[in-house]
Protein backbone atom coordinates (compact mmCIF):
# COMPACT_ATOMS: atom_id res chain seq x y z
CA UNK A 1 0.00 0.00 0.00
CA UNK A 2 1.15 3.50 -0.64
CA UNK A 3 1.28 6.24 1.96
CA UNK A 4 -1.49 8.14 0.16
CA UNK A 5 -3.84 5.17 0.36
CA UNK A 6 -3.11 4.73 4.05
CA UNK A 7 -3.91 8.38 4.71
CA UNK A 8 -7.00 8.40 2.49
CA UNK A 9 -8.67 5.26 3.76
CA UNK A 10 -8.11 6.17 7.40
CA UNK A 11 -9.54 9.66 7.11
CA UNK A 12 -12.27 9.56 4.49
CA UNK A 13 -15.10 7.92 6.44
CA UNK A 14 -14.78 10.09 9.57
CA UNK A 15 -14.50 13.19 7.38
CA UNK A 16 -17.70 12.41 5.46
CA UNK A 17 -19.49 11.47 8.68
CA UNK A 18 -18.52 14.78 10.28
CA UNK A 19 -20.02 16.82 7.44
CA UNK A 20 -23.67 15.94 7.98
CA UNK A 21 -26.26 15.61 10.71
CA UNK A 22 -26.35 12.20 12.42
CA UNK A 23 -29.75 11.30 10.96
CA UNK A 24 -28.45 11.77 7.39
CA UNK A 25 -25.12 9.93 7.78
CA UNK A 26 -26.35 6.65 6.32
CA UNK A 27 -27.44 8.34 3.09
CA UNK A 28 -24.19 10.25 2.69
CA UNK A 29 -22.06 7.20 3.49
CA UNK A 30 -24.01 5.11 0.98
CA UNK A 31 -23.45 7.64 -1.80
CA UNK A 32 -19.84 8.05 -0.74
CA UNK A 33 -19.25 4.29 -0.85
CA UNK A 34 -20.27 4.31 -4.52
CA UNK A 35 -17.52 6.75 -5.51
CA UNK A 36 -14.71 4.19 -5.69
CA UNK A 37 -16.57 1.64 -7.88
CA UNK A 38 -17.66 4.43 -10.21
CA UNK A 39 -14.07 5.67 -10.42
CA UNK A 40 -12.86 2.12 -11.17
CA UNK A 41 -15.27 2.04 -14.11
CA UNK A 42 -14.57 5.51 -15.47
CA UNK A 43 -10.76 5.59 -15.11
CA UNK A 44 -9.90 2.96 -17.75
CA UNK A 45 -12.24 4.58 -20.27
CA UNK A 46 -10.82 8.04 -19.67
CA UNK A 47 -7.26 6.69 -19.79
CA UNK A 48 -7.98 5.06 -23.14
CA UNK A 49 -9.49 8.25 -24.52
CA UNK A 50 -6.48 10.31 -23.42
CA UNK A 51 -4.10 7.70 -24.82
CA UNK A 52 -5.84 7.54 -28.19
CA UNK A 53 -6.63 11.24 -28.53
CA UNK A 54 -3.63 13.00 -27.02
CA UNK A 55 -0.92 10.37 -26.75
CA UNK A 56 0.48 8.18 -24.00
CA UNK A 57 2.12 11.06 -22.10
CA UNK A 58 -1.26 12.74 -21.64
CA UNK A 59 -2.22 10.08 -19.10
CA UNK A 60 0.75 11.07 -16.93
CA UNK A 61 0.08 14.79 -17.23
CA UNK A 62 -3.61 14.46 -16.43
CA UNK A 63 -2.81 12.12 -13.55
CA UNK A 64 -0.28 14.59 -12.16
CA UNK A 65 -2.80 17.42 -12.43
CA UNK A 66 -5.51 15.45 -10.67
CA UNK A 67 -3.04 14.43 -7.95
CA UNK A 68 -1.98 18.03 -7.36
CA UNK A 69 -5.60 19.14 -7.20
CA UNK A 70 -6.38 16.38 -4.71
CA UNK A 71 -3.38 17.38 -2.60
CA UNK A 72 -4.53 21.01 -2.52
CA UNK A 73 -8.07 20.04 -1.52
CA UNK A 74 -6.69 17.75 1.18
CA UNK A 75 -4.49 20.55 2.56
CA UNK A 76 -7.40 23.00 2.54
CA UNK A 77 -9.68 20.68 4.51
CA UNK A 78 -7.05 19.45 6.95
Amino acid sequence: MTIGELILFATRSPFVASLVKPELRDRYMAIFSLTMPVAYGIAPVMGGLFNDGLGPLAIWYVGAGISLLGMLVFLIFF
